[in-house]
């Protein structure tokens, strides 16, 4: 993990034990295309342990880990989903049916990506320099 920049083989080799091959590649996906400040959050919590203090209408990720039971990933993708779909992600959230499960077409999709993209890291922002400040 050079220049604070995570690759798809680090990734899996941190997470192997919380998701499957497969959901893996997915959420690797999901969070290369995740809102740039959330995504340097995501990283800085990665090379730290600490949780953002970013929140994203009145909920933050340590509210979705502690309070609510999600997995430090789902809740980075969670408050992505907050920031582009509002009204819809607070409306799942309050009734508990947030998706957990991946989606097999974008699970097939993530797949065909990191085939034909093997080198892809996730950076903090690829307009940066790569160092999360």
């Amino acid at each position: 993990m050079e220049n604070n920049k995570l690759n798809f083989e680090h990734f899996t080799e941190m997470f192997k034990h919380d998701y499957t091959s497969e959901q893996l590649k997915y959420l690797f996906g999901k969070l290369r295309t995740m809102d740039p400040q959330l995504r340097r959050d995501f990283l800085k919590w990665i090379f730290t342990g600490n949780y953002p203090e970013t929140e994203i209408e009145n909920v933050t990720v340590p509210l979705l880990v502690e309070k609510a039971g999600f997995k430090p990933i789902n809740a980075f993708l969670i408050m992505d989903w907050l920031k582009k779909e509002p009204q819809t992600a607070k409306y799942m959230l309050t009734r508990r049916t947030a998706p957990r499960a991946i989606d097999p077409l974008a699970q097939e999709e993530a797949e065909e990506y990191l085939k034909n993209h093997p080198a892809e890291q996730l950076e903090p922002d690829p307009d940066t320099s790569g160092k999360i400040e």
